[in-house]
């Protein structure tokens, strides 16, 4: 989502926060004013204090998960370098409200679970695992999931694991672990990327154009770049995601388990999932009292070889349609054969 942007005499302009040039027209030369898009792409009509305008053109993102890279996710995409970013030091406990905005953390845990806690195009680089399951909390670990008070959004930041030694509490540190709204960010260096633990404070959760690759094992952890373990509200939106689980010990490439709670509602659309060791998605029922319902996948690619889906116990899928072998022959939509469920 365009944030804002700002329009004076040129004829041309960038809209931050999502890339891509736009172009302007009409009675515009005078017009400065702060202008809200509320849309990824398309055409708008903006009518200002001073004249009405009509903006148009691409918002410069990929229109599928495997075109994600760590080139086009994160800070790299809008030019940012992290490192000369402001120190944030957060406290133990984020206060509901509070939004952070280009800013470098290095703290080795995260707790977000009062809510409503927004970071905007931030580095995230601790250089300390805690010990915990999780970097980056939406709910109370002292408690346990399915607790957080609100929303926890991360946009445009960059996830980075890579500069905590490795040990067993690396391995199997997962760098988020709740649910909210997460787009365009870049995940590595951890033992698992997202982690998605509902909660009834947050009704709907958008996973949307992350790239999460480069993870490390050992030990016994059990290692996955996606994974939901309970979601048991109205609806959960996993699309245009770059997920490759690269290490022996992976569980999958996206690994689906109630565990916590239900998994419900859940759409898996126009990602990419890749796990060399293991299958590439995997939907199991488990032993946990929980069940799933209501998980559909659309229109994704799977690695070129290997295993690609598992689906042990439960129902099943409720919708299977359009899914390939990625084919890198055949862009954009590179569809190679038909993966069945």
């Amino acid at each position: 989502m365009a944030r804002g942007l700002r329009i004076g005499h040129a004829r041309q302009f960038r809209v931050w926060g999502e890339g891509g040039l736009y172009a302007a027209t009409g009675q515009a030369a005078s017009l400065v004013k702060n202008i809200p898009l509320v849309a990824a792409q398309g055409s708008y009509s903006v009518t200002g204090q001073d004249a009405a305008l009509s903006i148009s053109g691409s918002s410069g993102l990929p229109d599928f998960g495997w075109q994600v890279t760590a080139s086009n996710a994160g800070l790299a995409r809008l030019g940012i370098n992290g490192a000369s970013l402001p120190l944030y030091t957060p406290p133990a406990i984020i206060p509901a409200g509070t939004t952070v905005t280009l800013r470098r953390i290095t703290a080795s845990l995260i707790r977000c679970h009062l809510g409503n806690i927004t970071f905007d195009r931030c580095l995230f680089q601790p250089t300390a695992a805690h010990g915990g399951d999780g970097y980056s909390y939406g709910y109370n670990s002292d408690i346990g999931a399915g607790n957080q008070a609100g929303n926890l959004t991360m946009i445009d930041c960059d996830i980075d694991g890579s500069q905590i030694p490795a040990s067993l509490a690396l391995w199997k540190q997962c760098a988020i672990r709740a649910t909210g709204t997460f787009q365009r960010c870049r995940i590595w260096g951890f033992g698992s990327g997202i982690a998605i633990f509902g909660s009834n404070a947050v009704q709907n959760g958008l996973v949307e154009h992350l790239h999460c690759d480069g993870f490390r094992d050992g030990g016994d952890s059990h290692n996955e770049a996606a994974t939901v373990r309970g979601f048991g509200q109205t609806s959960l939106i996993i699309r245009k995601n770059w997920f490759h689980t690269n290490v022996d010990q992976s569980s999958g490439g996206m690994f689906i388990q109630p565990y916590t709670d239900d998994v419900l509602n859940t759409t898996l659309q126009d990602n990419y999932f890749s796990s060399p060791t293991n299958f590439d998605l995997y939907l199991e029922q488990g032993g946990f009292g929980n069940t799933y319902s209501n998980v559909r996948a659309i229109n994704n690619r799977f690695e070129p070889g290997g295993s690609y889906v598992a689906t042990v116990g439960g129902p099943g899928w409720a919708q299977w349609t359009n899914n390939y072998r990625y084919d890198p022959s055949t862009p954009p939509n590179n569809q190679g054969l038909v993966v069945n469920p």
